[in-house]
């Protein structure tokens, strides 16, 4: 594969996690050139960890772009804050690699995906945790056919509460719920895209802040979704910050798959086989971990980068990831109206706006 290089744009809390994580593990097919921050401590930080000269590190974008020749610029700032760089990305004739969400906002993903289609430019979007090592061994086992039928899905991201922030705080419940909706549980709602193998037909969604009455400052929040996707395959997925102990905290979520002759369930890092199917098929085991050379983000690099020189379109695409999008934001929509919402109407509206 030919070697693509990029300019990383944002270089704060996670910039520095794309440093101290990606950057190395996807130098064979992905070089970055150049880091971009408008915060001086931030880029001074990234400096320090010695990735790339010290004069290739800007607080301005279109400097970096004009004196740096790239194939595309990996976004890893705030979501409300990306409109701009997409502009600047087609303005310099550059494809995007972006953190997700892709946007704060149902109105902001159909502006940046109209924007891109319309100057025949790639976008793709990091949704990592569907990648990871398990859950895409759960994902295989149950698209195999081996274990019959697929019922439905459970998920759970369960994290022990803190005194201070839960890490999403807003000026009020909507835009709390918002961020912890777009930005965190929409890792759980693709990954069960992938393993249903399809889109979701309708959401239900409940969100609520628990007071401990422990004194602290923190309003932790529960998220309970309820999906039935278009073929037929119902889900339920809890995302919590108000536990009194982490059971499954992030990178570690629980997912359990039922099927007509078997539970698969991805846990902790490891995925369990029950079955009553007899032999070969044992009542309960620790099944071996699908084999990969790369998962998580450096896996959706190198998909992307395979993409830029001609191979096929990445799961992760900003095609594919509206449907996850039109989602998440349906299911926010449930969550203040109390109303059931209908996925692909809700998408439709958007689109159609």
């Amino acid at each position: 594969m030919e070697k693509k290089k990029f300019i990383q744009v944002g270089t704060g809390n996670w910039g520095m996690f794309w440093g101290r994580n990606f950057i190395r593990e996807i130098a064979p097919f992905a070089e970055c050139i150049a880091a971009v921050d408008i915060n001086a401590d931030a880029i001074n930080n990234y400096k320090a960890l010695g990735l790339i000269p010290e004069e290739k590190h800007y607080a301005d974008l279109r400097t970096a772009l004009t004196e740096n020749k790239c194939d595309f610029i990996a976004v890893v700032i705030m979501p409300p804050d990306r409109l701009p760089i997409i502009d600047l990305a087609i303005e310099f004739g550059v494809d995007v690699l972006c953190e997700k969400p892709a946007a704060a906002s149902m109105e902001d993903y159909i502006t940046i995906y109209r924007k891109m289609k319309a100057a025949e430019r790639k976008i793709a979007v990091t949704m990592s945790h569907r990648f990871e090592r398990e859950k895409q061994t759960l994902e295989q086992m149950v698209k195999s056919g081996a274990y019959g039928k697929l019922n439905y899905i459970y998920g759970r991201l369960s994290m022990q509460r803190s005194k201070k922030s839960s890490g999403f705080t807003a000026s009020n419940p909507y835009d709390k719920a918002r961020r912890i909706l777009s930005e965190g549980v929409i890792h759980e709602l693709d990954t069960l895209r992938g393993i249903a193998g399809c889109n979701a037909a309708k959401v239900f969604c409940q969100y609520w802040e628990f007071d401990p009455e422990d004194g602290s400052e923190n309003r932790p929040a529960t998220v309970l979704t309820n999906i039935t996707m278009e073929n037929g395959v119902r889900c339920l997925i809890e995302h919590s910050n108000a536990y009194a102990v982490t059971t499954n905290g992030w990178c570690s979520e629980h997912f359990r798959a039922e099927c007509a002759n078997a539970t698969i369930i991805a846990d902790n890092k490891k995925v369990t086989l029950m079955s009553g199917m007899g032999q070969p098929y044992p009542e309960k085991a620790e099944m071996p971990l699908k084999d990969g050379e790369y998962f998580d983000h450096a896996l959706l690099v190198h998909d992307f980068c395979d993409w830029l020189n001609g191979g096929s379109e990445p799961a992760t695409s900003l095609e594919d990831n509206m449907q996850c999008a039109a989602l998440t934001f349906a299911a926010l929509e449930s969550a203040f109206s109390g109303r059931e919402i209908d996925v692909q109407e809700f998408f439709r509206e958007y689109m159609n706006k």
